[in-house]
């Protein structure tokens, strides 16, 4: 029984931008010496207890096409990747994208004691979800289910996931401790190109 931390990537198309999103999992009873067995149960659990959720927050304009997952702690690992076929997972919104640079971010916060906190790209919003430069109640209430779902995380295969907020710099991983949507609706530059671990 081992605890690491594994990378998920989330890529999909927006219209026909692509977008990418990592997150950061921390693996209860994992298997250190079958890190694909990791990967496959993290890819899996993920695609049955998040997507939707995940989705439930995205525009109807929003097209997932591959779940991928490593482990970067203690050590790099293989990657186990699953694809989507085209078009048959999409945000669930009513509408499509309001716009490519309007970009919601969730800031994870971590617990006392921890510097910095985590950050989750929107991919996009739907028109609709944003009036008067607020987020409207039902997108609130979308962002609510999928931070309250990843924060308690799910088991699959044995392992228990929860989603955490990982440091490259010092190899650290820490819970969640609250989260918020941020307070300024607009481009973001880092979001344009993907960042690599």
């Amino acid at each position: 029984m081992a605890t690491e931390t594994y990378e998920l990537t989330i890529e999909g198309i927006l219209g026909q931008e692509y977008r990418e999103n990592t997150m950061h999992w921390q693996a209860v009873g994992s298997n250190p010496a079958d890190t694909e067995a990791g990967g496959e149960s993290l890819v899996g659990g993920w695609k049955t207890n998040i997507m939707p959720l995940w989705l439930a927050c995205l525009p109807v304009s929003y097209q997932l096409s591959m779940v991928s997952a490593r482990r970067v702690d203690p050590k790099i690992s293989t990657v186990v990747r699953q694809q989507s076929v085209a078009g048959a997972e999409t945000g669930t919104r009513s509408t499509n994208s309001t716009a490519q640079q309007t970009c919601p971010c969730i800031f994870m916060i971590p617990p006392m004691g921890n510097k910095t906190g985590g950050k989750i790209f929107m991919p996009g919003v739907a028109q609709g979800d944003i009036t008067g430069n607020s987020y409207v109640a039902p997108y609130n209430a979308a962002i609510t289910a999928f931070m309250a779902a990843v924060i308690a995380g799910f088991a699959q295969s044995g392992i228990t996931w929860e989603q955490v907020i990982f440091s490259k710099k010092l190899l650290t991983s820490v819970p969640i401790t609250d989260y918020h949507l941020s307070p300024v609706i607009g481009y973001i530059g880092k979001r344009r190109k993907a960042v690599g671990a």
